[in-house]
This record gives C-alpha cells, structure tokens and sequence, in this order.
C-alpha cells in the first residue's frame, strides 16, 4: 500500500531526518573533541554551554518533528484504510445487489456496454425485450429500432418484444415537457411519430407474430427509462437509464441490474412490468 501523506508531514519528516543527522554528527563532533583534547582548550569551554544548549534543543526539536510526523502518518494511514473499506463495501454491496455496471452518460454504454447500437444490445437477448420509454426517439430515428425488432420477430419464432411508449394525448405531457426543457408540442409530436413507426412495423408481420409484438401508451409518469432482457430467466437484465434535468440527451445516466437473490431486481422488474400492463394497447386497424 502506497502512502499518500499531506506535503506538511512530508516537509516535517525531512526536517526530521537533517535533525537526526545533525544531532549525530554532533555527539560524533563531542567525541573527536574530547580525544583530541578540545576540551582543554579555554576558547572551547566558554562555547561548550551553547553547544550543550543547541544539541538538547536539536533533540526537544527533533522528537517535536518526530511526534507531528508520526500522527500525520498515522492520521493518513487510517484515512487511506477507511476510503478501501468503504470503496470495498460499496463494491460489495452493488455486487450483491446485482448491480453489474454504472453508467455516467450516454457515452459510457458504448465503452462498457459492450453493444455501442441500441439494438445490437437488444438482440443480446434470446426470449424476450420489454421496453418502457419516453417515445424511443434515437433508437426509432437513427437506428430504425422497431423495424429490426420486428425482423427478430420473424427469426426467433419464440421471440416476443413490448414497448411501451408516452401516449400523446396524456396528461403528463407538460410535466414531461418541462422536465425534459423541451416544448409540449414537441412531446406530443416525437410520441407520435415513433407510435406510427412502431405501428408501421408491427404491420410487416403476419397475425401470429403481431401477437409477440405488443406495443403500449402510457400516461403515468415515467421515472426513468428502462429495457429488460429475458426478465423472466435467470439471465435476466435490466438497464435503468435516467434522465437529468433540462440536460441533453447525451448527459442521462444509469446502470445495469443483474438477477439475482436480492429484491432489487425484482422490485424494478415487477414494477415496470406493471407499469407497462396498466398501459393501453395499441391495435392498428389493416
């Protein structure tokens, strides 16, 4: 373990380190002048008292030095240990809440996501995707999202995917809108154009496979915005991605659930899986 002391404990354990050469030096200097005979010397005997003063005063300053250098140490010794407790219960205690990654922005899914795309990470999954969003806006618009999803659909005949989006006729749309520091209008419009891109891709399968693609409005407010993978296996995953106030898109932060023995991942999966059955079903008309 490395020490990482304040520059005052490093300053005052040099000083420490001259005193201590010094005050040796000067016990080996009273030995030299007593065998050469200094000592005999009258010019020498009336200087001997403020040596003898000057090397007791080294050594009261040197166990000074010694005491504040040893405290700092120690002092820096134990703050260095609590902060690896605590980075080691922290660590511990997010493992065993099944808490697998952290985000800090939007730029962080592509360095440690593994998937840079949205949908290359969706189709990580092998049974299911559940998805509750704002409107989806780059994964629909820059991505064509709801028509890859559609495609796995058609080449995982046990595949199912729901996506739950924010109806634009609900209530919250202002709320949602001033959140967000964006107009109302534009809520409105971005929920509408991704339910009819989201419809028009459900429209390019045939009855069987619409059933395995269900997609929902929903006007309770939305906390954050979530994607499951097989929820109901044991390989489940959720990702939890939350929005900052009045901030781009790119600052948005979240983090990645794993299941496993504790409730936490069964608190987020039961609750989005609520939220998104209390939403209204879309059903396009032919």
């Amino acid at each position: 373990m490395t020490n990482k002391l304040h520059p005052l404990a490093r300053l005052l354990g040099s000083i420490g380190s001259l005193t201590i050469a010094g005050s040796a030096l000067a016990v080996v200097g009273v030995q030299i002048a007593d065998l050469i005979g200094l000592f005999d010397l009258p010019w020498f005997q009336q200087k001997l008292a403020g040596i003898t003063l000057l090397l007791l005063g080294l050594l009261i300053l040197y166990a000074f030095i010694e005491r504040r250098v040893t405290s700092d140490l120690r002092h820096a010794e134990a703050m260095q240990a609590l902060d690896l407790l605590v980075q080691d219960r922290l660590a511990t205690k997010l493992h065993l809440s099944g808490v697998r990654n952290i985000y800090t922005s939007r730029a962080d899914y592509q360095k440690y996501r593994g998937q840079a795309d949205l949908f290359d990470y969706l189709a990580t999954s092998r049974e299911s995707v559940h998805i509750l969003a704002y409107w989806l806006a780059h994964g629909i618009a820059f991505e064509g999202v709801g028509h890859k999803l559609a495609r796995l659909v058609v080449e995982r005949p046990q595949f199912s995917v729901t996506i739950a989006i924010v109806s634009p006729k609900g209530k919250i749309l202002p709320a949602l809108a001033a959140y967000l520091g964006v107009s109302t209008e534009e809520v409105r419009s971005r929920a509408v154009h991704s339910r009819d891109e989201l419809i028009a891709a459900k429209m390019t399968l045939n009855v069987e496979q619409q059933h395995r693609f269900i997609i929902k409005l929903y006007e309770s407010l939305p906390v954050a915005s979530i994607i499951m993978l097989d929820v109901a296996s044991e390989e489940g995953r959720i990702q939890v991605d939350y929005k900052v106030y009045q901030a781009p898109r790119q600052e948005s932060f979240g983090l990645e659930i794993r299941r496993n023995g504790t409730g936490l991942y069964h608190r987020f999966a039961e609750a989005t899986l609520k939220q998104i059955n209390d939403a209204e079903e879309v059903v396009p008309t032919p």
